[in-house]
């Protein structure tokens, strides 16, 4: 091998430290520009890829470019979790430099590499033309009104959550039952940026999901070629789960990114034994599991393969194998036992064996039936499976190599066994389904179009046109659904559901529960968290959407507000007090008054950490009286009204509640003697202690008929419904906290 020319070791080494140079200008910077946050947290993966310690020959080929970017980002995610942890505030580009430098200080053997270097990379990457396709109907599917959704609760949580331990309260990600990564990457995007909105926050989630785009097709290339990868990141491009998670802020695009990622880090070291895929394999198996537990339906597969490296080599690595699983095992640790030694523990598991796994036989066939052609048109999944079957049968008669094969086949039978046979409650997780079943169904069309080619070029010809059609009859169910965002398809089932006769259904009315990443507005971007200064609201939203349109302003489910704000297109309404619509100013918000402008403007509104975070403080007397372990009654609040007064009280929740709890508001004359009162679960029974999460301030209204001028004491206090036992209160027998004198 020649070495390569000095003016070519030039541009290498000088293309990295243009890199960090980068970097370190946009820290002086910080907060920048959204672009450039969105870019900052990519460049320590293209540093990886130009690593030649790292990658040797294989340097700035587009697999090893995609598979370095996804193992940088899983290792900055990582460095955020140990600074949020450990609570050292680093700012976010410090840690970015960290990933980079570490990369960086690895080549310096730059020199060393060979000459053919550059070709190679060169018909690599035009190699890559192929994948453009695929690539470009994916985007037509998820950019058009990308920007039209109002955020869902659950993204409402993970910002919140984002928000909070931006501010150093590491614990909230412990409170998370589904790993921290979504999570974690929004607190990368926003503590680059500073402030952000609905929209911009996603994007990363949106590049993880082109990236397993990406993996897919080199791996789908690896096993079975160029043409099978083709047509299977096609249909998994169109998958309608797939669409719609890169729409969202949660988890599923980035066990799709690092669960195939590891899969194709395996198949490398089966390919070719570099030590570092297997590293990467486990670290990328890792970071998945660090962003969902349905992460290790990729196991088998992985495990398969690396399998098939030893047996074919006779040979157990015990090295490398103890360092790759270390720093997997390191990476999950960092989460795993202070989750498991944190407050939330018992309750996620309680929750996954008895509401997720139960005690049934497995996943209804009729849920996961109705879930997935909903998601998806009934269309596409009879061909898909019925290619499938194609598929499974050629491999079956395929002998050679059969390890990778199988291999292949675990990728969707891993999945469907799992929540078919022991989940009881699938629900969209079925998404996990969908790389291997596509990548069956490709391989079965391949076969069958060979077949067809065998007997007569009319009928390949016949049916690469039906196919045609099928995927664009396919391909314009998904856009109905998703892309087209005014439709709001989902929402309006009834009236819009896209023409019965050509994407017909089994059933009549779509699923009720668990739907994500579908369009829908209610209009909370036209109103400020201004208008609401100083006042109180009431909604019938769900809060965690409120929280972040109105930025956390004061908000009640039951008692005196000075505002209603009536959403008509509300997706998931919630419960509040009957009188409550009456008594308040009411204002009604209607769908579409932001209409288009979520397109042009981005999201509209920025906020920043702060804005977000949940409540710490309140406008009343503060008190800090501990009732037992559990709660401790911050302090409260007095709105007269014409009949009495509305006692507001505010509870600070320090651990989760196993049951139920009163509180209890007394008023009582000087004798003791009981006056009037107010039981009730919290906030009128709206927002039960069950629900209460540590590091929460739970605001609970109590009203009060009064006798006009009779003086009289207010105490308050919690007891067990059941037992009629009070929480203790230490100093006072009566395990009541004495709030003030009162007389109206």
């Amino acid at each position: 091998m020649t070495e390569l020319e000095e003016s070519e070791k030039r541009i290498l080494a000088v293309n990295q430290i243009v890199i960090l140079v980068i970097l370190v200008v946009l820290s002086l910077l910080q907060p920048f520009s959204s672009v450039f946050g969105l870019i900052s947290l990519l460049l320590p993966g293209f540093i990886w890829a130009g690593s030649a310690y790292l990658w040797g020959e294989d340097a700035w080929t587009a697999e090893a470019l995609f598979l370095s970017l996804a193992g940088s980002l899983a290792m900055l995610l990582t460095l955020v979790l140990l600074d949020t942890f450990l609570q050292t505030n680093f700012p976010m580009l410090v840690l970015l430099l960290l990933v980079s430098v570490n990369a960086r200080l690895t080549q310096h053997y730059i020199w060393r590499i060979p000459a053919e270097v550059l070709p190679g990379m060169r018909k690599d990457w035009s190699r890559w033309g192929w994948f453009l396709l695929p690539l470009a109907i994916a985007l037509i599917l998820r950019l058009p009104w990308f920007g039209y959704r109002e955020i869902q609760g659950d993204e409402g949580i993970v910002l919140v959550r984002a928000a909070d331990a931006l501010l150093g309260d590491g614990v909230e990600l412990l409170l998370h039952r589904k790993g921290p990564m979504e999570i974690l990457l929004s607190m990368g995007m926003w503590g680059l940026l500073g402030e952000i909105n609905d929209v911009w926050v996603r994007l990363p989630f949106l590049l993880c999901n082109l990236f397993s785009l990406a993996i897919f097709y080199r791996l789908s290339e690896r096993w079975f070629g160029r043409q099978t990868a083709v047509l299977a990141t096609s249909l998994f491009a169109i998958v309608g789960f797939h669409v719609a998670f890169s729409r969202v802020v949660q988890y599923q695009s980035l066990v799709m990114m690092w669960g195939l990622g590891a899969v194709l880090a395996a198949e490398r070291y089966r390919a070719e034994g570099r030590r570092v895929d297997l590293t990467l394999a486990s670290g990328l198996l890792a970071a998945g599991l660090l962003s969902h537990y349905d992460a290790i339906l990729f196991a088998p597969a992985s495990l398969t393969l690396l399998l098939c490296r030893w047996i074919s080599k006779r040979h157990f690595p015990w090295r490398e194998v103890a360092l790759a699983t270390a720093i997997g095992t390191v990476m999950l640790a960092l989460f795993y036992v202070p989750f498991v030694l944190g407050p939330d523990f018992q309750n996620t598991l309680g929750y996954l064996l008895n509401e997720r796994v139960g005690t049934d036989s497995g996943g209804s066939l009729g849920d996961v039936w109705q879930m997935v052609t909903f998601y998806n048109s009934s269309w596409f999944i009879v061909g898909v499976s019925g290619f499938a079957v194609a598929g499974l049968i050629s491999l079956w008669f395929k002998w050679q190599d059969w390890m990778v094969r199988f291999a292949a086949v675990l990728l969707f039978l891993a999945p469907f066994l799992f929540y078919i046979g022991i989940v009881s409650v699938p629900r969209t997780h079925v998404y996990t389904f969908f790389p291997g079943l596509t990548l069956l169904a490709a391989v079965g069309l391949v076969k069958l179009a060979e077949v067809a080619q065998s007997r007569s070029t009319v009928l390949l010809r016949l049916g690469q046109v039906g196919f045609g059609l099928w995927f664009v009859i396919c391909a314009s169910y998904i856009w109905l659904l998703f892309s087209w965002g005014p439709g709001e398809v989902q929402r309006n089932w009834e009236s819009a559901r896209p023409n019965s006769t050509l994407f017909w259904t089994t059933w009549d009315e779509p699923p009720k529960f668990g739907l994500f990443g579908f369009p829908y507005q209610a209009g909370w971007r036209n109103l400020g968290q201004a208008d609401l200064e100083g006042l109180v609201y009431a909604s019938n939203e769900e809060e965690e959407i409120t929280n972040w349109y109105m930025a956390q302003a004061d908000r009640t489910h039951c008692g005196a507000a000075d505002l209603f704000l009536l959403a008509e297109n509300v997706q998931d309404e919630v419960a509040f007090a009957s009188d409550i619509l009456q008594r308040s100013a009411r204002q009604t918000i209607g769908n579409g008054l932001y209409g288009y402008g979520a397109v042009t403007e981005l999201g509209g509104r920025k906020f920043t950490p702060e804005e977000i975070s949940k409540p710490r403080t309140f406008d009343g007397i503060r008190l800090d009286v501990p009732l037992g372990e559990q709660v401790s009654l911050a302090g409260y609040r007095l709105l007269e009204n014409d009949n009495g007064v509305e006692v507001v009280l505010y509870w600070d929740v320090h651990q989760y509640f196993n049951r139920n709890f009163q509180a209890f508001v007394h008023a009582v004359d000087a004798d003791g003697n009981l006056v009037t009162q107010h039981d009730s679960a919290p906030e009128c029974g709206i927002n039960p202690t069950t629900r209460w999460e540590p590091g929460t301030l739970i605001r609970d209204p109590h009203s009060l008929v009064l006798p006009t001028g009779q003086p009289v004491q207010l105490m308050a206090g919690m007891y067990d419904l059941i037992t009629q036992e009070r929480l203790p209160v230490d100093g006072e027998p009566g395990n009541f906290v004495l709030l003030t004198d009162y007389d109206k």
